[in-house]
């Protein structure tokens, strides 16, 4: 949580209470740690854990001479889903209207609050983190689909029949900010035009989709 802040409390001046949301406690969270000084001259090595993948947080602990530092981090956020907001005082004018998820045929996972520390940028840990997630999704359906705390449930408005919720078939999406599009799109997700453009604290965002196959 300290680079979400650091990034987009801090840097992009997002209010810290709007920053950390409901959806948190029922995400599935990586971070990406940077190892220093596992030897002489080394610019440090990067490695992912999660709550979803512990296998991988050994990485973390494989050089007890190393410092590990926390660099980076994403979101994955099972269904179900509010519903997508439609035209408000924030569409930007003269986008289509936002429109109620026209790619969506069925429950979806959304990828979010995707952050690295500014001097870590250089070493491509977003799109790892990014693989990282959707390899994870890809191979764990199972996981995906496990309902959700009922407190969670009581937060949000189900899209559909909560059958829906029983057939996952790996779609994703991401309000992805529309400079970073291109970035997006190198993984394969594709920009729905009538979701359109809105505002998120200041900056404007778009829908993107993506099927993954899923394995398993």
């Amino acid at each position: 949580m300290t680079i979400r802040e650091g990034v987009y409390v801090e840097e992009q001046k997002v209010p810290l209470e709007n920053e950390f949301d409901d959806d948190d406690p029922r995400s599935f969270h990586w971070v990406v740690y940077v190892s220093h000084g596992a030897s002489p001259g080394s610019e440090g090595t990067p490695a992912t854990g999660s709550k979803s993948s512990p296998s991988q947080s050994e990485h973390r602990h494989s050089d007890p001479a190393a410092n590990h530092v926390a660099v980076g981090t994403i979101r994955l956020v099972p269904p179900p889903h509010p519903p997508h907001p439609v035209s408000t005082d924030a569409h930007k004018p003269g986008s289509p209207l936002p429109t109620e998820n026209t790619h969506a045929t069925g429950p979806y996972i959304k990828l979010g609050r995707l952050a690295v520390l500014p001097a870590y940028r250089k070493l491509k840990l977003a799109a790892l983190l990014v693989r990282t997630a959707l390899d994870w999704a890809a191979r764990n359906g199972y996981q995906v689909l496990s309902p959700p705390p009922a407190e969670g449930i009581g937060l949000v408005d189900v899209e559909g029949p909560a059958a829906d919720l029983e057939s996952w078939d790996g779609l994703a999406l991401v309000h992805a900010q529309s400079w970073l599009e291109g970035f997006w799109g190198k993984f394969g997700f594709v920009k729905d035009e009538g979701m359109g453009e809105w505002d998120e604290e200041g900056i404007v965002h778009c829908g993107m989709w993506l099927r993954l196959k899923l394995h398993g």
